[in-house]
């Protein structure tokens, strides 16, 4: 089980939902455009195995604490809390659940005039 937290327009749902077929793959956004995108894309593809999820600002609000690996790329420096919300991402892991993070300096990168969320 995997969650591709904030999952944007999905660029990695579908190839995280190939790389584990017989698992899920949980495509987190706070923007329900987004997640409504992603859920159409996945069912296109006849990748049945992607749920799409509307998450909040403090909790990836995801449905079962059943994930062995959080993935996050280029969200991070966009949480405020993000203690909090790591915290609350960890009560969906399995016990041996992993968070995988890619992210930038904030000021170095290409969000560096984007504001927190």
């Amino acid at each position: 089980m995997v969650a591709n937290i904030g999952a944007d327009s999905g660029a990695f749902t579908l190839p995280l939902a190939k790389a584990v077929p017989n698992g899920r793959v949980y495509a987190v956004d706070i923007d329900q455009g987004l997640v409504d995108h992603i859920a159409v894309k996945a069912r296109e593809a006849k990748a049945a195995n992607v749920r799409a999820v509307l998450g909040a600002f403090t909790d990836p609000k995801l449905p079962a604490p059943d994930v062995d690996v959080a993935f996050i790329y280029d969200v991070l420096h966009h949480i405020e809390d993000r203690a909090s919300y790591l915290k609350s991402l960890a009560h969906y892991l399995k016990p041996r659940g992993r968070i995988a993070v890619i992210d930038f300096h904030p000021e170095l990168g290409p969000h560096k005039n984007d504001t927190k969320l």
